[in-house]
Order: structure tokens, then C-alpha cells, then sequence
């Protein structure tokens, strides 16, 4: 899945966290510092349950 799929559910984050979540693959690390650099916060909880059931069908 590409790391802008959820563009839509992207908000503005005037002060982004500073620490990095621990145990993230190299490619959520990606994503992360892509959000971060940009001041872009995803809202995970608007996230549909069939999205996510499709990625977990694809492990």
C-alpha cells in the first residue's frame, strides 16, 4: 500500500511529536519521517475496518 493512501485522512500537526514509536519496519519509518517533515499527522482511528482487512488478507 502506498504511503499516501490515506492522504484524505491527513491533518495538519502545528507541533509534531519529537520522540520516534519504537519497533516501526524501515518502510513505517519512512512513512513516519515523510508525515513528521511536513507537520502531517494521520488520523488512524477514521481509518474504515476493510481497509484494514484487506492489508491484514495481503500477510
Amino acid at each position: 500500500m502506498a504511503w499516501n493512501a490515506f492522504q484524505k485522512l491527513w491533518v495538519i500537526e502545528p507541533k509534531s511529536s519529537a520522540a520516534t514509536p519504537e519497533n516501526l519496519t524501515i518502510d513505517e519509518q519512512c512513512v513516519f519521517q515523510q508525515l513528521k517533515s511536513q507537520s502531517i499527522r494521520l488520523e488512524q482511528e477514521r481509518i474504515g475496518f476493510n481497509a484494514l482487512l484487506d492489508v491484514v488478507g495481503t500477510l
